[in-house]
């Protein structure tokens, strides 16, 4: 069953269920790390539901993370403080969760590829329409118009930059997409007020330059 509004597509079955919740995954990362946990737990479930289609296939380029989580773990023997290095070493486990997990997925097509960040840009764009929202009313709280801008509009622990990377590379996505419809003429200058308000200027600066690669090539 695929559930669709317009050309804006979330699957839910077969490979759509692993593409979607990988595409959630992604929107997670600029979230705390609860989020995350959660959307890799969701990630994880979809692949043991499509256990039928898992076939192990060797790629060197999923075995360097693997060994550089490896290496991570290796220097617990020299570490000044094991007891912190440890605790990292439990947040980095996706080093070697999710390298293992793609060496079982079928290989992802470009047009399955595509509906991903596709997926992924609309997820970004429920992001900011939720620190929109969640702004006005700490305004209307207060008065105090800073919670518009930068840090205080995803608060300092999810850091104003960090999501500006990934508002930015969703903004970009739907900027250079082939066919759009009616809904993203309208999350494109959505996403780009939001990156505007989280004032990263080189960030910006960067994504500017990446539409106006697009135009070339």
């Amino acid at each position: 069953m695929i559930s669709t509004f317009k050309n804006i597509t979330f699957s839910y079955n077969d490979e759509s269920k692993t593409d979607f919740s990988l595409a959630l995954l992604l929107a997670s990362l600029p979230l705390p790390f609860a989020f995350i946990n959660i959307t890799f737990g969701l990630f994880v479930l979809s692949v043991i539901l499509d256990y039928k289609r898992l076939k192990f296939q060797f790629n060197s380029s999923l075995i360097l993370p693997i060994l550089f989580y490896l290496l991570c773990a290796l220097s617990l023997l020299w570490s000044i403080n094991p007891h912190d290095t440890s605790k990292y070493l439990s947040k980095g486990l996706f080093f070697i969760a999710l390298p293992l997990l793609f060496l079982f997925i079928p290989k992802i097509t470009k047009e399955r590829r595509t509906k991903i960040f596709n997926n992924y840009s609309y997820l970004m764009v429920i992001a900011t329409i939720f620190y929109l929202f969640r702004a006005f009313f700490r305004y209307l709280k207060t008065g105090d118009t800073d919670y518009f801008f930068y840090h205080s509009l995803v608060t300092l622990d999810v850091n104003a930059i960090y999501v500006s990377l990934f508002i930015a590379f969703a903004f970009i996505n739907l900027f250079v997409k082939k066919s759009k419809n009616w809904i993203d003429f309208i999350c494109i200058p959505l996403l780009f007020g939001f990156l505007v308000l989280l004032s990263s200027k080189n960030v910006i600066i960067i994504t500017l330059l990446g539409v106006f690669i697009s135009f070339i090539f």
